[in-house]
């Protein structure tokens, strides 16, 4: 018992230098999300890579465009583990097409439905508010053309390129907008993206509004929800859990939607929402239950970035309690065969550092629905680096050198040594933040704080040292309970030596 006792001192000594085992505290990892109905072929080869690793990915499908090919993929799929997610029938926010055994006076009169032609569903939208931030412009409509009358400055231009949606204030109609190749000219087309707008030739005035700033109201978000369940229910395969907004549209909504309309009425169990996107770390801030509804992708890109710039997100972000979501549409620019070649070799990678993969439903449910599994420290370990760029991960150095045979940071000039920035997995309420300093002449340690909240919130803090000193320090600091990621930055007053260590951050016992 006493050799175990010495055994067990041991690994808390190495942990709180940072080399206790290769992964973080918190056991977060990656999750790999490929959108879009591509080529079975495709598909097919992504599995056989993830497949041969033992790990799954997430296919995020539109339910509305099955063929029987793809009806035998999705159950394929499915049973091998690999998550299929709703990514809405059509690719859009305002339509649909009939499920399969459905008609039209199956959706006639249902609350979001604004006509129906053909076998297509076209869905009610709102008007944005219009308030005083609003600003119009002199535009110039004829037929489906419109043209931008103002001069604009080019930051300006381009927030309007941007924008997805025409409100006319004189007939109070609203058009769906592209961009034509003549300059400030843009195509007209209904909000349903039909080519039957006419107008007149007219001078009026126009407002331009993002994605983001066009609603549509919570019954068509069901009705699209429901039409998807419909198509999976229709070719026999499993229902999705987890609901991805498509880009590139009219509109989009809210995590809170999401959570409210799709989770608490429909099943749901996770989705990808651009508006009030979540930071995907354990003990998040919560109080709404929106953050499984927020898991917005693109912490790293397997599709457009190479390997070592994957990694080092990877290794990165994980160092510091985030779950990245990978992004991907499945078109690499320099051929899928390297692209495949590519995702083979960060799924080698996790599997030698012991980088968890796995599906977004499955990590929704480790990061929202189950306990906080707290762990002694959170803070980034000083012997880690896993993508062998000789920064220890989830550090920026910046006056600092890391010394890993000592796993240590030292600076020879006053000033910022080093930061950790969006720290998650924080427990609230008292902490306890030690570290360890060498230092070879008189100086001050300023440790600030930024919890991403109001400026009252944030915390300096600093330490005096002597001369020759060598001291282990620990600092009192309360957590916010709104907090769920925090940057820390350490700097020095004095040029000298400074040699920093054994870093911790720990929850205080209540």
């Amino acid at each position: 018992m006493r050799i175990f006792g010495l055994l067990l001192l041991a690994c808390a000594l190495l942990a709180g230098q940072g080399v206790f085992m290769n992964v973080n505290a918190l056991d977060t990892g990656i999750c790999f999300r490929m959108d879009d109905n591509q080529t079975l072929e495709k598909w097919r080869q992504t599995a056989e890579v993830f497949d041969r690793y033992g790990f799954k990915f997430c296919a995020s499908i539109n339910s509305g465009k099955l063929d029987k090919g793809y009806v035998e993929l999705i159950k394929e799929l499915q049973a091998k583990g690999h998550e299929i997610m709703d990514h809405t029938p059509l690719h859009s926010m305002v339509k649909f097409t009939f499920a399969p055994g459905k008609k039209a006076k199956d959706y006639e009169g249902l609350p979001g439905v604004d006509h129906i032609s053909g076998s297509t569903v076209f869905l009610k939208y709102d008007i944005p508010a219009i308030t005083a931030k609003v600003k119009f412009y002199k535009v110039e409509i004829d037929g489906s053309k419109l043209i931008l009358k103002d001069i604009l400055d080019e930051k300006e231009m381009k927030i309007i390129k941007q924008s997805a949606v025409v409100y006319f204030p004189e007939t109070k109609t609203i058009c769906s907008k592209r961009n034509a190749r003549e300059k400030n000219v843009f195509n007209l087309r209904s909000i349903w993206d039909e080519n039957n707008i006419k107008i007149e030739k007219a001078q009026t005035q126009a407002a331009f509004f993002s994605c983001q700033n066009f609603p549509v109201p919570p019954e068509t978000v069901e009705l699209i929800a429901r039409n998807s369940l419909d198509n999976f229910a229709a070719i026999g395969a499993g229902r999705p859990y987890t609901w991805i907004q498509p880009g590139g549209g009219v509109s989009v909504i809210s995590s809170e939607t999401a959570k409210k309309v799709l989770g608490d009425k429909l099943g749901y169990l996770s989705a990808a929402t651009y508006v009030g996107s979540s930071w995907k770390v354990f003990n998040e801030y919560n109080a709404a239950g929106n953050c499984a509804y927020g898991m917005m992708w693109g912490d790293f890109d397997s599709e457009n970035r190479d390997l070592e710039w994957n990694i080092t997100k990877i290794a990165d972000l994980t160092a510091l309690n985030h779950v990245a979501i990978d992004r991907s549409h499945m078109h690499p620019k320099e051929g899928w065969e390297k692209y495949l070649a590519r995702v083979d070799k960060i799924l080698a990678w996790c599997v030698k550092n012991k980088i968890p993969v796995k599906t977004q439903r499955q990590w929704s449910e480790e990061l929202y629905a189950a306990k906080y599994p707290a762990p002694a420290n959170v803070f980034p370990g000083l012997g880690r680096d896993l993508d062998g760029n000789g920064i220890p991960d989830g550090y920026v150095l910046a006056n600092g050198v890391w010394d890993e045979s000592i796993r240590s940071i030292t600076a020879i000039k006053r000033g910022l040594v080093f930061s950790v920035n969006k720290l998650g997995g924080l427990v609230k309420g008292g902490n306890k933040l030690s570290f360890k300093l060498s230092a070879d002449t008189e100086t001050e340690v300023t440790v600030a704080i930024n919890f991403y909240l109001a400026k009252k919130d944030n915390l300096k803090k600093t330490v005096k040292f002597s001369k020759g000193e060598t001291k282990e320090y620990s600092l009192n600091i309360d957590i916010p309970e709104k907090a769920s990621v925090a940057d820390f930055s350490f700097t020095v007053s004095s040029n000298g030596k400074f040699v920093f260590s054994a870093i911790t951050l720990s929850g205080l016992q209540k």
